[in-house]
């Protein structure tokens, strides 16, 4: 394994520089986690370049050197800020020789393996323009191989603003929930055949609880990915008896 400066990091996290306040449940807030995590920043990297394909290609080197720097530092396995970098899932796993999670939409397959007969998942992200195809395949899927539903938040321009302000206080960030569950009724009353959704915004997760009450429905993102990812790399004995 080598020698590092520091231990116990399992989890690395590749970050894009960007002015959004990160809640609790965000991936760039580390007290989201039961596990510690390591954070490496990419900087001079616009977020709005990851919903232009050919602006995020373009940035594929600054992110791959992240990559190597925290595999480097010992991580185990690398997830990603956002979910628009499944752009570039491909150059990140020939970088480096452990595992990458890009994007929360990796996912998607298990999930709709797991629904009833009849039923899809539905995607909500940050801007259901930019999001198609070109983000699935990287992945291993397309719209034609898993028929999906898409919301995204780009309509919510007040809950938008305030992921941008300094600081927030509790009654703002409950209107945010509100807002978000609002979205999350009118996603599943449009689409009644859903059987869970799939948050593809990183920023999403402090408001999941909030979306699952709302719909009934189960609720993966990126946090559940990382989840996944530390209890496969971490495993520990099991202290029960017979």
């Amino acid at each position: 394994m080598g020698r590092h400066a520091t231990y116990g990091q399992a989890i690395g996290i590749i970050m894009q520089t960007d002015t959004i306040l990160r809640l609790p449940g965000d991936v760039g807030n580390a007290t989201t986690f039961p596990f510690p995590v390591r954070y490496e920043v990419v900087a001079g990297v616009d977020p709005a370049d990851l919903k232009q394909p050919d602006r995020a290609r373009g940035a594929a080197a600054r992110f791959v050197e992240a990559a190597r720097a925290l595999e480097r530092a010992g991580v185990r396995m690398i997830g990603t800020g956002c979910g628009y970098l499944a752009l570039i899932q491909r150059e990140l796993q020939r970088a480096v020789g452990i595992p990458v999670l890009s994007s929360s939409l990796l996912q998607v397959p298990w999930v709709a393996a797991a629904l009833p007969p009849g039923r899809r998942v539905g995607i909500v992200t940050a801007d259901s323009l930019a999001l198609g195809d070109a983000y699935f395949e990287p992945l291993g899927w397309t719209a034609r191989t898993i028929p999906v539903a898409v919301c995204g938040i780009e309509g919510e321009r007040e809950f938008i603003e305030r992921l941008h302000r300094d600081a927030l206080d509790d009654v703002e960030i409950a209107e945010m929930h509100r807002a978000m569950a609002r979205l999350t009724r009118g996603f599943a009353s449009a689409h009644p055949d859903l059987g869970a959704l799939v948050l593809e915004c990183t920023n999403l997760p402090p408001f999941a609880a909030s979306m699952q009450r709302a719909c009934g429905l189960p609720v993966f993102d990126v946090v559940t990915l990382l989840a996944w990812a530390y209890a496969g790399a971490v495993r520990t004995p099991f202290a029960g008896h017979v």
